[in-house]
């Protein structure tokens, strides 16, 4: 590295030698083993998101075929109760939100 890559105020932070101890083939081999760690890391959560979206997909995509053919069951039967909880939990929060942004004015049976 050269002393005319580095900013003028930064040039008092610059030590020619180095630290002592300070290996460059260590240090280019923690990077590397980070990178490729962060990578296997976006690569999992990258799978998972898309095993969430299929397995929705596929929910969404069955209630649509029987609501098509008229058999009338209920959403219920399509979803767990934990994700029935999360989407009515979603909808009480926006017209909370709603209400406290003093768009609309709400009864509590708007609420619930």
């Amino acid at each position: 590295m050269k002393t005319n890559d580095i900013a003028k105020e930064d040039f008092k932070f610059f030590k020619e030698a180095g630290d002592p101890g300070f290996s460059p083939e260590r240090n280019k081999a923690v990077v590397e083993a980070t990178i490729k760690k962060h990578e296997a890391n976006i690569a999992r959560k990258n799978k998972d998101y898309v095993k969430q979206i299929e397995e929705r997909s596929d929910v969404v995509a069955s209630y649509l075929k029987s609501r098509w053919a008229q058999e009338g069951n209920p959403i219920d039967t399509y979803i767990t109760r934990e994700l029935m909880a999360q989407l009515r939990g979603q909808k009480r929060l926006e017209t909370i939100r709603t209400l406290a942004s003093g768009k609309k004015i709400i009864t509590f049976d708007e609420i619930n």
